[in-house]
């Protein structure tokens, strides 16, 4: 791990006790944290294996809450043993860190009300604390050199020119969000389309070269609304109640409600509607460019979109997705409201949303056909395409 730490200089931070953290995901505990958990009387055993490791496990969970949260939104572990007892992924929420060319990253779960509110103390001021969780965070480095799509490397400076580019694409204030997308979209494609490999440095500037409109309308290319489906089924799925429904039955109910044969609905927002109505529902322009556009800044200078070993074209995808569900989930939140147009509030709840779903407390790779799946859709240079179509975002 490097010795400092790259924090966004935004970033806040202070619990307050709201007891987000510990509803609606899954939370893994080692096998060595429930032995010494076990030791304490419970009542009842609270721990359950997962599928994803032979050694892993999982705290079980009550009608989408956390075994030890008690009814005073407190958890138990902490009352009865301590702060220092509770497990290592409930001491770091909702900090995540990532290593990447030598230098180690923290960023922030919007999971937790408080970061996305943009609330609390900032961060660069509890070092301590940042320093702690990225040391007993494990490996948090890739175990490979990154790639364009699993095959073609990129050298050092490629990849660094790479990232440096999308960043420069995303951050253009002045232009539509979607349009933005659509241009780091087609930067990837035309990386495709080469056939240089590895890719060097020279190909990567003389890509991002290309004017911006090229960019854009190779970014909008061959765009089937269809191909989206799967992507929205997959990560969408997890948002129902896993004890009334096997993960198959989730991901075909939300394939049943792109169909329009059935009304796609939410726990986490806590409604249902049909996709014909939401795709109806419009964002508000400036104020939702600007949030997503912060959030999703947040995420690639973070270098999330490289963590857990993911090539680059997968990475820019799991940030396609999460904009993806997070306006989804947003037009959700305005339908329960009553309007037809989303405000601030529907955006920030559609972010967190995202990152429980998609970046930062997926439950995906529990299972492995799903893990499967979504590698298949995250490597398809063309879902940008299917999204901005599926979701009416092209004009």
């Amino acid at each position: 791990m490097a010795k400092d730490i790259r924090l966004p200089s935004d970033a806040r931070f202070s619990c307050q006790s709201c007891g987000r953290c510990c509803q609606g995901w899954t939370i893994t505990v080692d096998q060595q944290t429930v032995e010494r958990l076990r030791e304490h009387d419970w009542g009842c055993d609270p721990f359950e294996r997962t599928r994803a490791a032979a050694d892993g496990y999982r705290i079980k969970m009550i009608d989408g809450r956390c075994f030890f949260l008690q009814d005073d939104l407190r958890c138990r572990i902490h009352g009865e043993l301590g702060y220092d007892a509770k497990p290592a992924g409930c001491k770091s929420f909702p900090l995540r860190v990532t290593e990447f060319d030598g230098a180690t990253f923290g960023r922030l779960s919007y999971y937790c009300p408080t970061v996305s509110n943009g609330k609390g103390k900032p961060l660069r001021d509890q070092l301590r604390w940042v320093r702690a969780v990225a040391k007993s965070a494990g490996e948090i480095r890739r175990s490979r050199e990154l790639t364009l799509d699993g095959e073609r490397k990129l050298d050092k400076r490629a990849a660094g020119s790479a990232l440096s580019t999308l960043e420069s694409l995303l951050g253009d204030r002045n232009l539509r969000l979607v349009d933005r997308l659509a241009a780091a979209a087609g930067f990837l494609r035309a990386l495709h389309q080469s056939e240089d490999d590895p890719i060097d440095a020279r190909l990567v500037q003389q890509t991002a070269g290309r004017s911006f409109d090229t960019l854009k309308a190779l970014g909008h290319q061959d765009a089937k609304a269809s191909h989206a489906g799967p992507l929205f089924a997959l990560y969408l799925g997890q948002d129902s109640d896993p004890s009334k429904l096997s993960r198959a039955a989730r991901f075909f109910s939300v394939r049943a409600a792109n169909w329009g044969l059935i009304a796609l609905r939410s726990r986490f927002i806590g409604t249902a509607a049909r996709w014909s109505t939401l795709r109806k529902i419009q964002l508000a322009p400036e104020a939702s460019d600007a949030m997503l556009t912060q959030y999703l800044q947040n995420k690639l200078t973070t270098r999330r979109i490289v963590a857990n070993d993911a090539t680059l074209q997968s990475g820019f995808n799991q940030l396609v997705a999460a904009y993806a569900i997070a306006i989804v989930l947003a037009r959700l939140a305005a339908h329960a409201a009553g309007r037809s147009q989303t405000d601030d509030q529907d955006l920030r709840r559609g972010i967190e949303g995202a990152d429980l779903l998609v970046l930062e407390h997926s439950a995906i790779d529990q299972g492995r056909v799903a893990g499967l799946l979504r590698e298949t859709l995250l490597a398809n240079n063309r879902l940008f395409a299917a999204i901005a179509a599926r979701l009416a975002l092209v004009d």
